[in-house]
């Protein structure tokens, strides 16, 4: 929920997503099926709150959370509602644009949603005082870094790292390359590079990687404590 890259072909998106938490939260459960509201959704859970920072739904939508709004904030718990479990409410709607207009979110601490369905991408910001909704390019690359975790230089930082990134391997550009940046990317730097060990206190936990194609769908997730990975594959109906 801390690291987040976006890239698309013709053929292919791919969303990838590094989870930065606290050493002692209770590992993340491998991905499943649930339903709500006779929604098909699919992710890993949060054991601590049963919520979740990565979801596709049976139809090939995607949400990934990130913590923290524009900018770093001062946490102040407790709070109202897990964000985790805030990103199953909106995935579980019918209509994800319509519920983030009308949903109550005072009383939760600040975070970003990325939002991919049907060739279209938004980025939704709960500031904790203002919601946020803009669409973006989806034909354009993207990373983002949660900003309750990495100041703004070093978010810039990160996505000059990204641009050099996609610039070497501009020839051959596939998921396996983009494991790759997430888990190899400045292994030295355990401040701020993208596998993170801060003080025995905060590290990269897992990565949860979707492959959407134009029927189907691939969820990786692979646990870094572990190092378990398990994948699911799906059929996207039309709908």
């Amino acid at each position: 929920m801390c690291t987040v890259s976006y890239f698309s072909t013709k053929e292919k998106v791919i969303i990838t997503s590094n989870r930065d938490e606290n050493i002692f939260r209770p590992l993340a459960k491998h991905p499943t099926w649930y339903v709500y509201n006779q929604l098909k959704l699919c992710y890993p859970e949060d054991p601590l709150k049963g919520g979740s920072w990565f979801i596709i739904n049976e139809f090939g939508t995607v949400f990934v959370l990130l913590n923290g709004g524009h900018s770093r904030h001062i946490s102040m718990p407790p709070y109202r509602v897990s964000r985790g479990l805030v990103l199953i409410e909106i995935a579980a709607s019918s209509n994800w644009q319509t519920h983030w207009d009308y949903i109550n979110l005072f009383g939760i601490e600040p975070f970003t949603i990325i939002v991919y369905k049907n060739h279209s991408l938004h980025k939704c910001i709960w500031d904790g005082n203002n919601k946020y909704l803009s669409e973006l390019d989806a034909f354009s690359p993207c990373i983002w870094s949660s900003s309750t975790l990495y100041n703004p230089e070093i978010i810039e930082i990160r996505k000059q790292w990204f641009t050099t990134f996609l610039n070497e391997n501009s020839k051959l550009l596939d998921e396996k390359n983009l494991i790759d940046f997430h888990t190899m990317t400045k292994r030295e730097d355990l401040e701020n590079g993208l596998i993170i060990h801060r003080n025995n206190e905060m590290l990269t936990k897992n990565i949860t990687q979707v492959v959407l194609e134009k029927s189907k769908f691939t969820l990786m997730h692979k646990d870094l404590i572990t190092k378990q990975v398990s994948y699911i594959k799906e059929t996207i109906p039309c709908n």
